[in-house]
C-alpha cells in the first residue's frame, strides 16, 4: 500500500505481511523510525515509481506499464 504520512492504513497493512510505504511527495517531512513504525518513506515521483515497479506483481497489472 502506499499511505500518505502517517496513516495507520501503511501500518495494517504491513502488520498483514503486505508491502508497504510512505509517500511524501513534498519531500519536507522529517521523520524517524519511531514515527514511522519501521516504514519506508519515499520521497519522490520518480522513488515511488521504482518502488512500485519492484513489486512482485502479475505482468498484467497496470503498474508494470508504467
Amino acid at each position: 500500500s502506499i499511505s500518505f504520512p502517517f496513516t495507520t492504513t501503511a501500518i495494517d497493512t504491513a502488520n498483514l505481511g503486505k508491502q508497504s510505504v510512505y509517500y511524501d511527495p513534498s519531500g519536507i517531512i522529517q521523520t524517524d523510525r519511531y514515527e514511522n513504525h519501521g516504514i519506508e518513506v519515499i520521497r519522490g515521483k520518480n522513488k515511488l515509481e521504482e518502488w512500485m515497479l519492484s513489486l512482485d506483481l502479475p505482468a498484467s497489472s497496470p503498474v508494470k506499464n508504467l
